[in-house]
């Protein structure tokens, strides 16, 4: 799930909603910023740094035109 803001959850809110989504299998991506690409189908690769003792971690995500 991509979200443009910082994060999925209401501000000032916990972590109920991160822990809902991730228990459910379903990764996470916040802070994406999509302004610039074109309307249409894309396949979509993150690709996190492994950081030792984080529960999170930047990522870069390439966008592949004509996703399935």
């Amino acid at each position: 799930m991509g979200i443009d803001y910082l994060s999925v959850a209401e501000y000032g809110k916990g972590d109920e909603v991160h822990r809902e989504l991730l228990g459910s299998g379903v990764v996470i991506l916040e802070g994406l910023d999509l302004r610039e690409v074109p309307p249409g189908p894309y396949r979509m690769t993150a690709l996190p740094l492994k950081i030792a003792g984080c529960d999170g971690a930047p990522a870069r995500v390439v966008l592949q035109k004509g996703g399935d």
